[in-house]
């Protein structure tokens, strides 16, 4: 319904978010990745996504 009142990424680019996302998954490790949306910036722009670590990274500056 919200497409055919204009508002959405269109078939193209929904299949290339589709990818990007599997790709950040299979790079990152991380499961159950969503789309929050796009920030659109004066010089390039930030698309957000949200996924959960199998496991957790350590972070060696806060190791003790």
């Amino acid at each position: 319904m919200l497409e055919w009142a204009g508002i959405g990424f269109g078939a193209d680019m929904n299949y290339m978010i589709q990818k990007s996302l599997k790709r950040l998954a299979k790079m990152s490790g991380a499961s159950s990745l969503r789309l929050f949306g796009k920030i659109q910036c004066t010089k390039q722009d930030y698309w957000v996504a949200q996924g959960e670590l199998l496991e957790a990274e350590e972070d060696p500056a806060n190791a003790s």
